[in-house]
């Protein structure tokens, strides 16, 4: 068997077989931000069930949100580890949940300027979720389909 004596052809920028540092990091903030939102949405969802007797309604809606949050949450992780193992459907998955994420952010930047009240946490959320996006579109080419 004859060796080929080409070097093996590389996308730019990355080295064949190897997870770009980015990829990596953008993989670390989604792991971080999914684990997060699980517990926030875990203590959201347990406060529903506790207030259910006293506001009703409120408590369901409540419920539901937490519900729904805890999944996007879980989403999050679950596009950390796809991108992790390079495949394309976890880059896109992190690229649309981080973007809900900033728009979400954005509102909650918003309402807490208008309101005077906390603006911290949308600012860093929109800072984390904005690097996912540029870390995965820099290094689509480390994807495979």
């Amino acid at each position: 068997m004859e060796q080929s004596s080409q070097p093996p052809v590389q996308a730019p920028g990355g080295v064949p077989g190897r997870r770009p540092g980015q990829v990596t990091a953008a993989a670390v903030i989604l792991f971080v931000l999914g684990g997060l939102g699980v517990l926030f949405w875990l203590l959201a969802f347990l406060a529903s069930l506790v207030g259910a007797g006293l506001i009703g309604a409120l408590a369901l809606i409540l419920t539901i949100i937490s519900l729904v949050g805890m999944v996007v949450a879980a989403l999050q992780i679950f596009a950390g580890v796809r991108i992790l193992g390079l495949q394309a459907s976890g880059r896109t998955l992190g690229v649309v949940l981080s973007a809900i994420g900033v728009a979400l952010a954005i509102v909650s930047f918003i309402i807490g300027v208008t309101s005077g009240t906390d603006v911290i946490s949308p600012i860093v959320s929109i800072v984390l979720n904005g690097l996912v996006i540029f870390f995965l579109q820099q290094n689509q080419h480390a994807f495979t389909r």
